[in-house]
């Protein structure tokens, strides 16, 4: 029988985009380890495997977050009956 998905899934994967970020950002994505994302975790690599697959697919899952984010901040704004220079202003 499959594990089932913990409670804070969502807030644990959350915490692990936050500071693989952080580590990207320091560190450089190439240079950067599992291993040291893992410590910057504060968990075990077979623990972010459980996350994310590869050290790719939390980079998408960063860039992911940050445009989803963008997305509602943009589509959250009330510009329509603005001209289009205001409504380009405004984004």
């Amino acid at each position: 029988m499959p594990r089932p998905i913990a409670k804070d899934y969502d807030q644990k994967r959350q915490q692990i985009l936050t500071r693989a970020a952080t580590v990207f950002a320091e560190h450089g994505f190439d240079r950067a380890s599992m291993a040291q994302l893992a410590a910057a975790c504060d968990i075990s690599k077979a623990n972010i495997y459980h996350y994310f697959p590869s050290k790719d697919a939390l980079l998408f899952g960063i860039l992911d977050s940050y445009l989803r984010g963008l997305r509602d901040r943009i589509c959250g704004l009330d510009i329509a009956a603005l001209p289009p220079d205001e409504q380009l202003h405004a984004v």
